[in-house]
């Protein structure tokens, strides 16, 4: 039997053993880790290497013409990416308008109610130190270095 005859019979062998022991053949995941690990070592290096060999025994124009039909190749595909991604992007509808999906079902948090006394983060940073405060921080025109507590005191972080 030749060689490829038995490729294919053991792929479809394979195949079938899968569709009917389903998750049963899970046992026997473990060699056929082992045979891809196997094939990655010996087959994609051996693959790596030819081309760059093939590569390298090309004559300027050959490689010249190489270089443009892969150029084209890329830009074309490329293209077409581009092109699927506008596409799929103008295919679906504005989220306002879509059936799916209406803005007038959002509903406002409710307000955060904080305790009496408590500092509002709008309050932060307005209380301005007093004329004392100033002449004891000798870096008041860098106020990120020199901090006041809401007591009055001085102090400058660590």
């Amino acid at each position: 039997m030749p060689l490829t005859s038995r490729i294919f019979l053991g792929l479809a062998a394979g195949i079938a053993l899968g569709a009917f022991l389903g998750a049963g053949a899970q046992p026997l995941k473990i060699v056929g880790d082992i045979y891809v690990g196997l094939m990655q070592m010996t087959v994609l290096p051996f693959i790596v290497f030819t081309l760059i060999g093939n590569i390298g025994q090309l004559k300027p124009d050959q490689l010249q013409v190489l270089g443009k039909t892969g150029l084209v190749t890329y830009l074309i595909i490329w293209l077409v990416a581009a092109g699927t991604t506008l596409a799929f992007a103008q295919s679906f509808p504005d989220l306002e308008t879509g059936r799916f999906f209406s803005s007038s079902l959002i509903e406002p948090p409710p307000p955060i109610n904080e305790p009496a006394g408590a500092v509002t983060s709008q309050e932060v940073g307005r209380k301005k130190p007093s004329q004392g405060q100033r002449a004891r921080c000798p870096a008041h025109a860098f106020r990120h270095i020199c901090h006041f507590s809401p007591l009055g005191r001085h102090h400058t972080p660590s």
